[in-house]
């Protein structure tokens, strides 16, 4: 979801992301992205982020290794 600041120095809405529009195109090409087959031999992946921890600290990278049990994309209730 894009959610522009109102003025300048504001911090960003309540959202994890935010989508950034560059003035002129970038020097550098653009990141691949894994093939069918590395998605299906995944075992686990590494998440890392900037977020609010249950005791409300922001302002630290955390990071943690997630196994993955599907790549279906299914869901589960």
């Amino acid at each position: 979801v894009y959610a522009p600041c109102k003025k300048s120095g504001d911090r960003p809405t309540k959202y994890d992301a935010v989508v950034v529009r560059l003035a002129a195109p970038a020097p550098a090409a653009p990141a691949r992205l894994a093939t069918k087959a590395q998605i299906d031999a995944a075992k686990a992946v590494t998440v890392i982020g900037f977020g609010r921890t249950q005791t409300l600290e922001i302002g630290r990278k955390y990071a943690a290794v997630v196994p993955i049990v599907s790549n279906a994309c299914a869901g589960s209730k």
